[in-house]
């Protein structure tokens, strides 16, 4: 089934939320691409970027196939449904745009893609400056963005782009080799099968291009090994705790700022999204997570409670109820967080550039811009499916 056939079919159904946020996409950016290109594509990655080219090549009528080494889809877009009275984000959470960019992925007049969202902006922030906790409600006035309600980015992948490629995804299937020095591409894949394809898009977190995982026939040229090799992955991990009462403001740097604060972080994991119940979330990312991601679970969360007792009189240990790590840089296909800062766009166009007009790349770290958002890395799906659609 096309993609377009099928959201028409659900809106028709009810299946489509109408909710008053963001409205109706509109049919222009990714459409009436010129097509020179008529083969066969394999996509290698299922994340974000993999599924966001997935859609745009089932557009075209492109015979392609998706094939990802985890037994999820999704790579950092993940959801947790059985914690707390709302889903929450295991990874990607934020949604870094205006909520009308949702739609814009989408890029669909023909369906209305309305999703609920709340303004993330906290009303009460503090500072542990490790001897202090120090009040700044005054960072309410300087920063606010947007989550989603009651549903997450793993949903929205779910809804609106997993149906396209449903049938041409398969999971539990790591890449180990890939040979272009033939006619065409040949994809050699860890259960022993070969799929061939005449263009392949790596849409595979950049750790596992710099660990070496997928070796390349011929190897790739100096250019674009370098670059891959050139930027850092961050580590990076996420902790949930359901608490008995809300002790905490909506949103705690744990570290100074000139230590990474900013990226060291308790919060509100429910807020403005009409929970019951109490979470605080850890989100921790570069420097600070070197002291949780090379721990066991347990350990996590004694380090976390000794961070969050130390700055609330013993309160977090107090009230825990239960709690849940989900630590990226231990993901077997993933092992990090993202790339960020000024390493985002060291020798992005030689990063981001195709090989041979055969390899193609896409994902945060391979864009230049919004390189640690969502729509960032599936914007550089749809990035490279237009290359290749237009290179005969």
């Amino acid at each position: 089934m096309r993609r377009r056939s099928f959201l028409k079919g659900a809106a028709g159904a009810g299946l489509v939320s109408l909710l008053p946020t963001v409205g109706c996409a509109s049919q222009g950016t990714w459409w009436d691409l010129p097509v020179n290109f008529q083969g066969r594509v394999v996509v290698v990655g299922a994340g974000a970027a993999g599924l966001a080219a997935g859609y745009l090549l089932e557009r075209y009528g492109i015979d392609y196939t998706i094939v990802e080494a985890s037994s999820r889809w999704g790579g950092r877009v993940q959801r947790m449904d059985d914690f707390v009275d709302v889903p929450i984000d295991l990874g990607a959470e934020w949604i870094h745009d205006q909520p009308s960019v949702l739609a814009e992925l989408i890029d669909d007049s023909g369906v209305n893609a309305s999703l609920d969202v709340v303004r993330y902006a906290p009303q009460t922030t503090s500072l542990w400056t490790g001897s202090r906790l120090q009040s700044m409600d005054g960072f309410r006035h300087l920063y606010g963005e947007f989550k989603f309600k009651r549903t997450t980015w793993h949903s929205y992948l779910e809804d609106w782009f997993l149906p396209a490629s449903a049938d041409r995804l398969q999971l539990n299937t790591p890449v180990v080799a890939i040979d272009s020095s033939g006619s065409g591409v040949s994809v050699h894949l860890e259960d022993g099968r070969v799929e061939q394809a005449d263009r392949v898009i790596l849409a595979v977190p950049l750790k596992i291009l710099q660990q070496g995982r997928i070796a390349f026939t011929p190897e790739l040229p100096e250019w674009k090994q370098q670059a891959i090799d050139g930027r850092e992955v961050v580590d990076g991990l996420k902790v949930f705790l359901e608490m008995e009462s809300k002790f905490y403001p909506d949103l705690t740097m744990l570290s100074p700022l000139g230590q990474g604060g900013v990226d060291h972080l308790a919060m509100d994991g429910v807020f403005r999204k009409g929970s019951a119940q109490n979470l605080l979330s850890l989100f921790c990312v570069g420097r600070q997570a070197a002291q949780y991601v090379g721990l066991e679970d347990e350990a996590v969360v004694e380090r976390l409670l000794q961070h969050l007792d130390a700055a609330f009189d013993g309160a977090a240990s107090r009230n825990l109820l239960n709690a849940r790590v989900q630590n990226w840089s231990q993901e077997p296909w993933i092992q990090g967080a993202y790339v960020y800062g000024a390493d985002a766009l060291r020798d992005i166009d030689s990063l981001s550039a195709s090989v041979d007009d055969r390899l193609y790349w896409a994902g945060g770290a391979f864009t230049s811009q919004n390189t640690v958002a969502v729509h960032g890395a599936m914007r550089s799906g749809y990035t490279a499916v237009a290359e290749l659609l237009a290179t005969p």
